[in-house]
């Protein structure tokens, strides 16, 4: 009897995905100056051929020497860096301040620069608020008292609070809206000097006689502020452009009789809901009239130490400084100068002139009861840090894929 054999099809062969052509990105060469998020690191291990860790795989120098791309979170990348990288397409910076990279050397060398603008925005108004709180309500000052050993009766630590003060802000971005939304949650009026910035950014101004502003935390009184017949002096570091509107102060009764004259497409094609402020000309306009002065701005080379010593002790007795941006905003002799002088309640500072600041960088501002020292946190919060950080492993796919970058800045 003779048997039949049936064979079977063979199945079709699995798809061998190892043996298909890797992107460029998957063949990168990416380097890491500083740590990344951890989870977001191991998300780069995945997108890239290699992620090189500054002191783990090797030093810079030799680190650089292979990288195609930079993800930068802290840390700077000029010309000495740039030098040492012959291979190098993009940096994207996890953050929006760029004053930490080169530039225009970048633009010569046609490499790629990307940040993640409002990316850490509210995370950086809420320590603009922390610090504020800290310094108007003697946190620092109430919990040496008492873990020194010193009995502190409350009556011995009243405190100027932050209920109901006048705010001045420099800079109208995406922290300082998020800063102006909070400041106003606990009543505070907000005052913002801002040259280059649209008229109605943040919907129509008020006017200033509309504002009941105080010359010392604990002591409202009215103030008076004469309207301008002609347009007030431009301030020497940003003249006027196209772009830097004439902000002139109003009373209440040019209000009335003047029509209203919001560019309304403007308005209505802003990114930012109204909400209340008032803007000035100057500097000069704004210094004397507020409690708060919190700094939300770039440093350029227009803006290094915008605030020295002339600007602080224009401040009213009684008056805070934050210092949320950038350190060399801020000149800190003069800081401490007008601290000793007894002008300044107090200073909030998360930046410096020189970074990392610890110990003995410090100097004299670590010295000072009044003064909160931080090291750099403002968006140093879990979640916000691996956003951001994804954000910039993302562009930077992008960009070694041949795809254009969300938010190229050069």
């Amino acid at each position: 009897m003779s048997t039949t054999t049936t064979y079977l099809p063979t199945p079709p062969s699995e798809p061998d995905h190892h043996t298909s052509t890797p992107t460029p990105a998957e063949r990168a060469t990416i380097y890491l100056p500083t740590p990344f998020h951890p989870r977001a690191e191991r998300y780069a291990e995945e997108k890239f051929g290699k992620v090189l860790r500054n002191g783990v795989d090797g030093k810079e120098e030799e680190l650089l020497s292979q990288a195609d791309g930079i993800l930068l979170r802290i840390g700077n990348i000029h010309k000495p860096q740039l030098d040492l990288a012959p291979h190098l397409k993009a940096i994207c910076r996890n953050g929006t301040g760029l004053d930490m990279i080169d530039l225009d050397e970048c633009v010569r060398r046609g490499i790629m620069v990307t940040n993640i603008p409002g990316g850490n925005a509210k995370e950086v108004a809420e320590l603009t608020i922390a610090l504020s709180l800290i310094i108007l309500r003697r946190i620092k000052e109430s919990d040496y008292l008492i873990t020194s050993g010193q009995r502190t009766p409350s009556i011995t630590v009243l405190s100027p609070g932050l209920m109901g003060k006048t705010v001045g802000l420099i800079g109208m971005g995406d922290i300082a809206y998020e800063a102006a939304k909070l400041f106003l949650a606990f009543g505070c009026k907000i005052i913002i000097w801002s040259p280059t910035s649209p008229l109605n950014k943040w919907g129509q101004s008020e006017s200033i006689s509309n504002l009941i502003l105080t010359s010392h935390p604990l002591t409202p009184i009215p103030i008076l502020i004469p309207t301008h017949p002609s347009p007030p002096k431009e301030e020497p570091r940003f003249p006027k452009t196209s772009s830097s509107p004439n902000l002139p102060h109003r009373s209440k009764e040019s209000q009335t009789t003047t029509p209203n004259t919001t560019n309304k497409s403007q308005s209505s094609t802003s990114k930012y809901a109204p909400i209340p402020h008032m803007r000035v000309n100057s500097l000069n306009d704004l210094l004397p009239n507020i409690d708060i002065l919190s700094i939300h701005c770039p440093l350029t080379p227009s803006t290094k130490n915008l605030i020295g010593y002339d600007q602080l002790k224009s401040l009213r007795k009684g008056s805070i400084l934050i210092n949320t941006a950038r350190g060399g905003i801020v000149d800190e002799s003069a800081l401490i100068k007008v601290l000793d002088q007894g002008i300044l309640f107090g200073a909030g500072l998360d930046v410096f002139n020189v970074e990392p600041a610890f110990g003995e960088n410090l100097g004299e501002l670590g010295k000072r009861k009044n003064i909160v020292c931080l090291p750099h946190i403002g968006s140093s919060t879990d979640e916000g840090t691996y956003i951001g950080c994804i954000k910039a492993i993302d562009e930077m796919v992008d960009i070694l894929n041949g795809k254009p970058p969300k938010h190229p800045v050069r």
